[in-house]
């Protein structure tokens, strides 16, 4: 009997998941494309999680568990590739949910498109469940790239800020054959975080055809306390930078790509650094920064030092030759973003009524943080394009600038955009607004919105 090969074959890594593994499997069961399969790996759970898939096993004849034997993502998501048999690859974290339709939209978006090496789509960010819950949209593609690349096929040299902006793995399909050609794998280092961005950076560098759908596939949990991001992240993107480096060294036609890898891991790294140090929670030891910092000369080196215009790195000069003053100057910028929250914080608090300047993603990200750290007052958007006025964004209304002065004289104006700052600025005032009432933010981008706590800073 001829074996049939499913279209998609969606890969869950799971290790004590139980309190949201139900919801994560059921969401991929009530897939409307039918044809799946699901294999669940699971790292030695303890908390009834491996009974709950035994269950749901005996259920749905499409589910596989598998044993890693390894408390390791990476492994975990490797195991999970090995097994598959699908022309594509999906991934669900397990306390995470895809959208019903996202695999029949994805793979017809393939098949439209002469089967490319991936297909991506948006995504919702969200904390809580039930009435609380609360999400916010994340598009695929940078904001510059939005009007012309969607719905196009692509490589990365078309979008080379795509690096910057896409960081995640679980809101696209990936043609299962593209990932065997190219050796892709993810890097089994222990524990869970972060083991899936050299695997997403391997697969954007290596793709030569990505296609970006601006429809929604997926909702990420931000509120999981057991999550990545709340945890010591530094050494996880110290090993992940160390990765693809290597992966580099033997993809040679990557070298022109080499300083965003830089910009997006080494940025990452320094970021997660700091913020350890800050926390109390740095447990990375002065040999592994010495022994980084050889492995980033070397890699320098074999670019060429071809950094490119306006990439910015700035820290990496200073973590090359002097670890003591890069770590003041880390823990600083750390302490002064916290600094710059807390002042914020204690100013809006004295309010009631904000406008935010600007339905652009920034203004958005504004409007999701003061939600996520229960800001009371009333909220509206205030923005310059007539297409966005008299709607709504996150439940929030939106008026022209002139509206919001004329309709909330006694608001305090937020401006979240730091390139049009000085615009908004003479806008308002211009309008009428005391200059005492206009609030410059401090840099917030969605994932912050979700996970910056304003009470601990």
């Amino acid at each position: 009997m001829e074996h049939h090969a499913p279209k998609i074959s969606v890969v869950m890594p799971v290790l004590n998941g139980k309190p949201y593994v139900d919801a994560a499997l059921e969401s991929v069961q009530a897939q409307t494309l039918r044809d799946i399969e699901i294999i669940v790996v699971d790292a030695g759970s303890t908390d009834g999680t491996l009974e709950l898939l035994q269950q749901k096993c005996k259920e749905d004849p499409r589910i596989r568990v598998l044993a890693s034997d390894q408390r390791s993502m990476g492994r975990q998501y490797n195991l999970g590739f090995d097994a598959a048999q699908g022309e594509y690859l999906a991934f669900c974290e397990a306390d995470d949910e895809m959208i019903s339709d996202f695999l029949e939209k994805a793979y017809a978006a393939a098949q439209a498109n002469a089967f490319p090496d991936l297909v991506k789509f948006d995504f919702l960010i969200f904390r809580g469940d039930g009435p609380e819950r609360y999400e916010m949209r994340y598009a695929g593609l940078p904001s510059a790239a939005r009007k012309t690349l969607y719905g196009k096929v692509i490589t990365f040299a078309d979008c080379p800020d795509l690096l910057l902006h896409d960081g995640n793995h679980w809101h696209a399909i990936y043609r299962r054959s593209f990932l065997q050609e190219n050796d892709i794998r993810c890097n089994e280092t222990p524990g869970a975080a972060y083991q899936d961005a050299g695997f997403l950076q391997q697969t954007i560098f290596a793709a030569k055809s990505m296609l970006y759908v601006p429809e929604l596939a997926y909702r990420y949990r931000m509120d999981n306390d057991g999550s990545s991001h709340f945890k010591p992240t530094a050494p996880f993107w110290l090993q992940e930078l160390r990765f693809m480096m290597k992966k580099f060294f033997s993809h040679p036609e990557w070298k022109s790509y080499a300083s965003k890898l830089l910009q997006r891991s080494f940025n990452q790294f320094w970021g997660s650094y700091a913020n350890d140090c800050v926390m109390g929670r740095n447990h990375l030891e002065e040999d592994e920064l010495h022994a980084l910092q050889k492995e980033l000369i070397a890699f320098l080196r074999w670019m060429d030092c071809n950094i490119r215009p306006q990439t910015d790195l700035t820290m990496l000069p200073l973590f090359l030759v002097d670890l003591p003053a890069f770590k003041r100057q880390a823990i600083s910028m750390q302490l002064g973003f916290l600094n710059a929250v807390a002042t914020f914080r204690d100013d809006i608090r004295r309010v009631d009524e904000v406008v935010i300047f600007s339905t652009s993603e920034r203004g958005s990200a504004m409007r999701a943080f003061l939600h996520c750290n229960g800001f009371h007052g009333r909220v509206v958007f205030c923005d310059n394009d007539p297409s966005m006025q008299g709607k709504q964004r996150l439940g929030t209304q939106i008026y022209s600038p002139k509206e919001a002065v004329e309709k909330f004289p006694n608001a305090t104006f937020i401006i979240p955009m730091p390139d049009f700052r000085a615009a908004m600025h003479c806008q308002l005032i211009l309008l009428g607004v005391q200059s005492q009432h206009i609030k410059d933010a401090f840099f917030i981008d969605p994932w912050a919105a979700f996970m910056v706590d304003w009470e601990t800073v």
